[in-house]
Order: structure tokens, then sequence, then C-alpha cells
């Protein structure tokens, strides 16, 4: 993880010193005690941290009826959280390429919710109306990625 990217989003105030801390741990995390451990340090966990709580123990356990429905309980309901999200998710990134690993976590969000509300029927309402926001969140994020830096002459 680079901790660039955290100081950054610490400092910008889009999260605060314990999110900083709980994504550094989930996304060190390798076991379901270990993610357990870090999710539960938070004490009120934004939708992002709960996402990729649960996304991160699907991974470990696929088909998990219990994570899945969490991701589900997850879809934003409005642009807000819509762009928290997909800040808190691309907040995990270590990599040379960043803004292209960005662009493919935001677009697999919507496939991961997609896939878990194909075992969930009863959530297909939500997702429909959740999509959009994630693909305008997406499409923001991408805007403000290419925007040029004030300072940059």
């Amino acid at each position: 993880m680079k901790p660039l990217v955290l100081t950054i989003l610490l400092l910008a105030g889009t999260l605060t010193r314990e999110e900083v801390a709980a994504i550094a741990k989930l996304a060190s995390c390798r076991n379901p005690v270990c993610l357990k451990d870090a999710y539960f340090t938070l004490h009120s966990p934004n939708r992002g941290a709960t996402f990729f709580y649960h996304a991160r123990m699907l991974q470990l356990y696929p088909r998990m009826t219990s994570a899945e429905i969490g991701l589900l309980e997850t879809l934003p309901r409005d642009a807000k959280e819509a762009d928290a999200l997909l800040t808190f998710a691309t907040a995990t990134i270590d990599d040379d390429d960043e803004r292209a690993i960005r662009d493919a976590i935001a677009d697999n969000i919507i496939h991961v919710y997609d896939r878990t509300a194909n075992h969930h029927r009863e959530y297909a309402d939500r997702l429909e109306a959740a999509a959009p926001l994630l693909r305008e969140a997406r499409e923001r994020s991408r805007a403000a990625a290419v925007a040029p830096r004030p300072d940059a002459h």
C-alpha cells in the first residue's frame, strides 16, 4: 500500500486516521480472523469500509451468505454514498499504474454487486437503482484523476 495515497486522503478529510489504519489492515489480511479484527476496530464503519470487508471475506470464502448479504447492504442510495464507496475501495491501491487500477476497481464494483445479487434476487431492485449512482461516481472519479492540477504549469 502506498502511504502517500492514504496520507493524502487523510489530509483531504476524506478518511479519518481510524479508517486509514483499517484500510491498511484490511488490505494486508490473509485470513478471516485478521479481517474481523481490522473491521471491528472501526466504531462506525462507512459503506466503503463495510463493502471492502465483505468483498475481502468473499475472496476468502466465496458464496459465504452472510458476507454476500452484508455486501449487498452497502449498495449506495445516493451520489455521496457512491463516491465514498469508490474512494474507500480505491484507497488500497499499491501499484505504479494507479489510474488504470483505480478504473478497474471502479468498474469491477458494479460487477461484484451484480454477481452477488444474482444469488440474492431480493436485492435486484436496489442494485438497479444503485448501478447508475456507481457509474456516475466512477465518471466523477475519472474526471478528477485527469483534471489538471492548479499548481501544474
